[in-house]
């Protein structure tokens, strides 16, 4: 027994060697010429058996080299330096001798806690794809846009992230999205394209539609919270808002942002409120501190379609059910449960089953149904092809079927939804490597953004993809295929008896380094994943708008280059007139009224401001023009 125990040893031993040398000659062999092959699962597979090989070669080779200079120093009678190769003989011994198999199975284990396989090959679509350009998730990625060390005071305030560049992040998002010219082109197009698909005409916004727009803010507990935890950055907040009021010319006071289960912090609240009066903000603080109060809408609750045991109703609030838009506003970071939380998941704050009660998931039970593995109990993974309740939010015709636009706030990560954002969760994948994320996704389609974020995150070797396991995608699958789901259910989220269609189109990139799917390397009928160039200055596109209300003035040199702002009249009115001029805070930096219209300046010398970018706002009787600029020195 003993015998044959010595020779199973070394059998197994001779095994682990032959495996380790021939996975770190396969993987030479294979991604030498070709880098971006490191990001394919079989080699991520072989990585750890190649490292653990190499690490173990490396021991043994430098604890022989250590012995043999040990030897020649004491022959030469150096006692202390043959000591101290001794020691050093020791510890790389020590360190080969632990067994590779341990060294293999503690590397591979790693690998698999960190990386999630997919179930389906790449670049294999899935469903509809939805939008202006179907399928087309946009990618604006600006390093710059974050100037935050990750220790010192907080990534939210005005000094770790650079508004100027999230506001051209956002602008540039949107006209690549919809393939336009300009900003107010670019919500003009969302909106008919909306009404289109929705059946009320080839009609832009008007002006008494209302707008809700949710936020993430699920580590956010009181209004005056000052702290790293994840949530939407305040300046992304702010510019999304600047963009519909000036460029898509909503009215402030037709937009609702809202986290009906959390709190919206003051970071938020104080910056928006202070240039958009008018906005409504609705949290769970039961009406305080400014934000306005809300009830459910009893006559529109969810229908979960799957049988969920001892659960309580759940309704949508009101404001949500007269709203005419909605705006998905999301983080993308990893959730202990479902693995990821993005756009879908963003909706467990806009359902609860009592007024001002801040547990709808609890209330409705629904969590053992969106589990992913096992990381939380006392749910269980679910399996492929199992129903999953993200899917009822996706397409429930009040959340997912009023979506507008939806937007991952990917500035940070965290890979849990609980932590605060740190250094750790920097990024090592290209481009970011080692930097913040620094990021905005933009799209029309619902499915493929998630199905971008979740590649995103799974493709990450370090801290973000810990908890991106299990069948992380299989409420994609179910949501792509929601006319003939995989599970075979049922999908009605209103119980009306009529189910859902293809909720947009999933599929999964060829590999993190190329980042392609299929409609980029023209293969199918998939995503669209295609990267918004950010340039390294102040950006160079002209971007005029006004509120509703006759024009009374033009921007001629935008952006401006040479210190002179020149204007163009374009109303004979000689009643008096107010231009104010306020930077990318919302600080008013210059405010002047004249009494005749005609003495407005057609040259205006900014030699008193920093370059940047401003909003010019003019004012004559109920007419009001706002037209952001941009100054470059």
């Amino acid at each position: 027994m003993i015998f044959y125990t010595l020779v199973m040893q070394i059998v197994k031993k001779i095994g682990v060697f032959t495996l380790g040398m021939i996975a770190f000659v396969w993987f030479i062999v294979r991604v030498i010429p070709k880098p971006s092959r490191a990001a394919y699962p079989c080699q991520m597979a072989l990585f750890p058996f190649a490292a653990s090989f190499v690490i173990w070669a490396t021991g043994i080779i430098s604890s022989a080299i250590f012995f043999r200079k040990a030897k020649t120093s004491y022959s030469k009678l150096n006692f202390f330096t043959s000591a101290l190769f001794i020691v050093l003989a020791l510890l790389t011994a020590y360190i080969s001798s632990v067994p590779l198999t341990q060294k293999s199975s503690e590397a591979n284990n790693y690998q698999q806690i960190k990386t999630f396989i997919p179930t389906d090959s790449a670049n294999s679509p899935i469903g509809i794809a939805r939008g202006i350009f179907p399928g087309r998730v946009t990618w604006a990625y600006d390093p710059d846009a974050i100037n935050w060390d990750g220790e010192t005071g907080f990534w939210w305030s005005d000094n770790s992230i650079d508004t100027a560049r999230i506001d051209n992040m956002i602008s540039a998002s949107l006209m690549s999205l919809t393939g336009t010219l300009t900003t107010k082109d670019s919500w003009e197009s969302l909106f008919r394209n909306y009404n289109i698909n929705h059946g009320k005409g080839d009609v832009g916004y008007r002006f008494s539609e209302r707008i809700a727009i949710k936020l993430n803010m699920n580590m956010v507990g009181k209004h005056s919270q000052q702290d790293n935890s994840i949530f939407n950055s305040p300046q992304i907040v702010h510019a999304l808002l600047r963009q519909m009021v000036y460029e898509a010319g909503i009215p402030a006071k037709n937009i609702t942002l809202y986290d009906i289960s959390r709190y919206i912090p003051n970071c938020i609240f104080d910056l928006c409120k202070k240039e958009f009066p008018d906005l409504i903000f609705i949290d769970n603080s039961h009406g305080k501190d400014g934000r306005v109060d809300f009830k459910l809408d009893r006559n529109v609750p969810i229908r979960w379609s799957e049988k969920i045991e001892e659960r309580q109703a759940s309704y949508l609030p009101n404001f949500v059910t007269k709203a005419e838009y909605i705006i998905n506003l999301a983080n993308l970071k990893g959730h202990s449960l479902a693995g990821v939380t993005i756009c879908a998941k963003n909706h467990f704050g806009t359902y609860a089953s009592y007024d001002h009660g801040n547990n709808g998931p609890m209330d409705a039970n629904v969590h053992p149904v969106i589990a992913v593995d096992n990381n939380e109990k006392p749910y269980t993974k679910r399996p492929m092809g199992t129903y999953n309740a993200l899917v009822d939010l996706m397409g429930h015709q009040h959340l997912g079927g009023k979506t507008l636009l939806f937007i991952v706030d990917a500035l940070f990560n965290t890979s849990h939804q609980t932590e605060n954002i740190s250094s750790k969760f920097k990024l090592n994948m290209t481009p970011f490597n080692g930097n913040w994320m620094s990021s905005i996704f933009l799209s029309q389609d619902g499915v493929a953004i998630e199905s971008v974020g979740v590649d995103f995150l799974r493709s990450e070797i370090g801290p973000v993809s810990r908890l991106v396991t299990g069948n992380v995608d299989n409420y994609l699958h179910e949501a792509a295929l929601a006319d003939n789901a995989p599970s075979c259910t049922f999908y009605d989220p209103e119980g009306d008896g009529s189910p859902l269609e293809s909720l947009g189109v999933h599929e999964h990139w060829n590999n993190s380094t190329d980042k392609q799917y299929s409609r980029n390397i023209h293969v199918g009928n998939g995503i669209e994943l295609v990267k918004v160039e950010m340039t390294t200055s102040i950006p160079s596109f002209s971007l005029n708008s006004n509120q509703p209300g006759k024009q009374l003035i033009r921007i001629l040199n935008n952006p401006i280059k040479n210190r002179t702002l020149n204007i163009q009249r374009l109303t004979d009115n000689k009643e008096k007139i107010q231009m104010i001029i306020s930077n990318a805070n919302g600080e008013v930096v210059y405010s002047n009224q004249t009494q005749d219209y005609h003495v407005l300046p057609t040259a205006f010398n900014l030699n008193f401001l920093p370059s940047g970018l401003y909003i010019l706002m003019v004012q004559q009787g109920k007419t009001k023009n706002s037209i952001r600029f941009f100054f470059v020195d």
